[in-house]
């Protein structure tokens, strides 16, 4: 851990860059497991609700799939505006 002087006398710590990289692999899991997970759960119950199967699951697990592509998009493109506004300060 890189410990730098900030502006008024106190000290800061920047995270090591394997915390950066765990940490990013984290997010990223739970951004793609929950939504597709979910989104089969959610399509097994409308399954038994309406007694559809397996066109609710099939439906939610796409659904959940999409949402996981979205969500890690957004973390791409947020991870890429924060590398940018480091390099440039």
């Amino acid at each position: 851990m890189v410990i730098k002087p900030t502006n008024d006398g106190a000290r800061s710590a920047d995270p090591s860059p394997t915390m950066v990289v765990l940490a990013t692999i984290g997010d990223t899991t739970w951004r793609m497991f929950v939504p597709v997970l979910g989104g089969a759960i959610i399509g097994y119950g409308i399954d038994k609700l309406v007694a559809s199967r397996p066109v609710g699951v099939l439906a939610g697990t796409f659904i959940g799939s999409i949402m996981a592509v979205v969500l890690v998009y957004m973390q791409y493109k947020a991870a890429t505006k924060a590398s940018n506004n480091k390099e440039h300060s």
